[in-house]
């Protein structure tokens, strides 16, 4: 089973359905059942529970070029930006994937559309 981690406890975990923004990778799948867990590479790591992945958007950061504007994607919002941790919008998110992935990245994301089947108790 897939593993779905987050770094920080957003208030939003507790809500039924969330989403959250990802690296554009064909990793995800709608339809995935995955393990969401708190910090899965730390020493300090808890599951919080399971859930389904309901839909998969894939949105931009900003436009590079001509090819991406046409491509049919929507740019990112700033307010879905800061939403997931990012309070400056799609400038900081794309300034921490610059510092993260270097220029070897293309600034395309992924919002993933999550619903619990399981929340581990004692933890929310």
């Amino acid at each position: 089973m897939k593993i779905l981690s987050f770094t920080e406890r957003w208030r939003k975990l507790e809500d039924d359905e969330l989403t959250t923004i990802r690296p554009d990778s064909t990793y995800w799948n709608e339809g995935d059942h995955v393990q969401v867990w708190f910090r899965n590479r730390s020493p300090k790591r808890y599951k919080l529970g399971e859930a389904d992945i309901l839909s998969i958007e894939k949105v931009a950061i900003e436009f590079r070029n001509y090819e991406m504007e046409t491509a049919e994607l929507r740019l990112l919002t700033d307010e879905e930006a800061a939403a997931d941790g990012f309070p400056g919008g799609r400038e900081e998110l794309n300034k921490w994937m610059v510092k993260t992935y270097r220029c070897n990245y293309e600034p395309v994301m992924q919002i993933l559309t999550i619903r619990w089947t399981m929340k581990c108790e004692g933890v929310f």
